[in-house]
C-alpha cells in the first residue's frame, strides 16, 4: 500500500513536470515561428547629387509585403558600398532617416552605392532594398592662390577671393604658392587692421591659410601686398 501511494505520487510529479514543460515550450515555439511575415524595404536620397554641406537625407521605408499585416518595427542598417554606415530605429510609420552629413565627413568626392537592410522584428522577416547611387561633389585638390609681384614690385595674390565649403574634404583652406624670391610673413585680420601670424611663406615655397569656422569669412595678406585673400567659409 505504501509503495502504491509512493508510485502514484511519483507519477503525479512526472505529469506535473510534463505539463509545466509543455506550458514553457509552447511560447518558445510561438516565438520561433514569429518573424515569418514578408517585408519590403526601399531607400531614397533627397539629393542624389550633393555638394558637401548641402542639406538632405537618405530615407528607408519598410512595409509589410501583404496589405493589412501591420507596420514593421525594429532597425534599418544603411550601407555604403556594402559597408555598414549607420543603424537607425524605425519610426511609427515604418521610416528611418539619416542626414547626408553622416557621409560628408568620411568620404571624398565620388559616386557611392547606398543600400538599406531591415533587420526584422518578432513579426516581420528581414529584407534588403535595391541599390541607389549617391554622388558627392567637391574639390579633388586644395584651392590655390599664386603670390607674384606686380609692375611696381608689390606682392599680389591671384585669385584673391574664395568661397569654400566647411565640410568639403579640403575644407576652407587655401595653399599660397609664392612665386617670388622673397619670404613673406603672413598677416591676418581685416583690411586696414592686420596682425602678424607666427609663420612665413618661404621664397619660391608654399604655405597654407584657412578658416576653421563654418559661416565665417577670413582675410589674409602679407606685408606690402597690393591686395589680400578673402576666404568665405560656408
Amino acid at each position: 500500500m505504501t509503495q502504491s501511494l509512493t508510485s502514484r505520487r511519483s507519477m503525479a510529479a512526472v505529469i506535473a513536470l510534463v505539463v509545466l514543460l509543455v506550458i514553457e515550450i509552447a511560447p518558445a515555439a510561438a516565438r520561433a515561428a514569429a518573424g515569418t511575415l514578408s517585408s519590403t524595404i526601399s531607400v531614397k536620397s533627397s539629393r542624389p547629387e550633393a555638394h558637401y554641406g548641402d542639406p538632405g537625407q537618405i530615407t528607408a521605408t519598410v512595409k509589410a509585403a501583404k496589405a493589412g499585416a501591420g507596420v514593421p518595427s525594429g532597425e534599418v542598417e544603411f550601407l555604403i558600398d556594402g559597408t555598414l554606415l549607420w543603424s537607425e530605429t524605425l519610426e511609427a510609420k515604418g521610416k528611418a532617416t539619416i542626414p547626408l552629413s553622416f557621409i560628408y565627413g568620411g568620404f571624398p568626392p565620388a559616386t557611392y552605392t547606398i543600400t538599406a537592410a531591415y533587420t526584422g522584428d518578432e513579426k516581420f522577416a528581414p529584407s534588403t532594398s535595391t541599390t541607389i547611387t549617391q554622388t558627392l561633389i567637391g574639390r579633388t585638390s586644395e584651392a590655390v592662390s599664386a603670390l607674384t609681384l606686380n609692375e611696381k614690385g608689390a606682392p599680389v595674390f591671384s585669385p584673391k577671393a574664395f568661397s569654400l565649403r566647411y565640410q568639403d574634404p579640403f575644407s576652407c583652406n587655401v595653399a599660397i604658392h609664392n612665386e617670388t624670391p622673397n619670404a613673406y610673413q603672413v598677416l591676418y585680420g581685416t583690411p586696414g587692421s592686420w596682425k602678424a601670424l607666427r609663420y612665413v611663406i618661404p621664397a619660391n615655397g608654399v604655405a597654407g591659410v584657412g578658416v576653421g569656422l563654418e559661416h565665417f569669412t577670413g582675410y589674409f595678406t602679407v606685408r606690402g601686398a597690393a591686395n589680400y585673400i578673402r576666404i568665405a567659409c560656408k
